[in-house]
């Protein structure tokens, strides 16, 4: 294929979305924002989700924060 498996579109959010209390000292880091939904349906009590939109994104500035005050950070990338 000659066109990229996803496209960004301009306007969006670059951002990563957080789902969930962010005072939680469990943070789940995902790819996909329907992942982070998902989790958040489930376990609202236990945790909070971070969605970065894909493995090559970084956290910004914000987010980055809430990272570093986590007691416990999950990756659960695509890969």
């Amino acid at each position: 294929d000659k066109l990229p498996k996803y496209v960004e579109i301009s306007g969006s959010m670059k951002s990563p979305s957080l789902y969930g209390n962010a005072g939680t000292k469990v943070i789940v880091i995902l790819e996909a924002e329907f992942d982070a939904i998902l989790i958040q349906q489930f376990a609202s009590d236990l945790c909070c989700c971070m969605a970065i939109g894909g493995a090559g994104k970084r956290p910004d500035s914000h987010a980055d924060q809430l990272l570093r005050n986590a007691s416990i950070v999950l990756f659960a990338l695509d890969f």
